[in-house]
């Protein structure tokens, strides 16, 4: 089986480097492309689509707002399993306090200049404790496509999804602060686990993804 992997707005295919799956699962990261001018999540999720290989056995796990692609992108391929970590399955579970932000928009103020800088609240908002997990995180920052960010963040505070999809699992850090464990249904607890829970706890996470993946 291929399982697809979708990393976060802030994230890259290098927080899923601790991982550790079974050899008979093929690993495919999915990178981001640049949305179109005023494109839609669905519409977005269509053309990256093109990457999944539907006439074999897959999967999509999806981190952050990689879960939420991973929801549009089971619409459209229909995988076996969708595994969401760290991320939402519905737009309810979406933390009112991130209203405003839909209104006011002053995320579209951050600058690159911004991302580059070594940020304390981006640690505190990831979870990021350790010295390794701090490098890693301005490091993907920098490195970050401002466009991608902007848009990413206005189709997350957009979504509108009722229900989850089928087939969808879910494991989640009990102290997350982007996406509060409270607001999340049936889901495979990390305890102590925050929003890179991904990376800090690889090893639980590695063990509850092919827990799920063979079952």
């Amino acid at each position: 089986m291929t399982l697809y992997f979708l990393s976060g707005l802030g994230a890259d295919k290098r927080v899923f480097k601790k991982l550790i799956l079974p050899e008979k699962y093929k690993i495919v990261h999915i990178d981001w492309i640049i949305p179109q001018p005023n494109e839609s999540v669905g519409h977005y999720a269509q053309r990256l689509s093109a990457i999944i290989k539907t006439n074999e056995p897959f999967s999509i796990i999806g981190l952050s707002f990689g879960g939420i692609m991973a929801n549009e992108l089971a619409k459209i391929t229909h995988p076996e399993k969708v595994i969401l970590i760290s991320s939402v399955a519905a737009s309810n579970e979406i933390p009112w306090y991130f209203k405003p932000f839909k209104y006011l928009a002053v995320y579209q103020l951050i600058s690159k200049n911004h991302l580059k800088k070594k940020n304390k609240i981006l640690y505190w908002i990831m979870g990021a404790h350790t010295m390794k997990e701090k490098v890693l995180m301005h490091q993907i920052a920098k490195e970050t496509d401002l466009t991608f960010f902007k848009w990413a963040i206005t189709q997350l505070l957009n979504w509108k999804q009722k229900l989850p999809v089928t087939n969808v699992s879910r494991i989640h850090g009990t102290c997350d602060n982007i996406f509060p464990i409270k607001n999340t249904i049936h889901a495979h607890e990390i305890h102590g686990g925050g929003h890179l829970t991904v990376y800090a706890q690889a090893h639980e996470v590695s063990a509850l993804l092919t827990s799920i993946l063979q079952h």
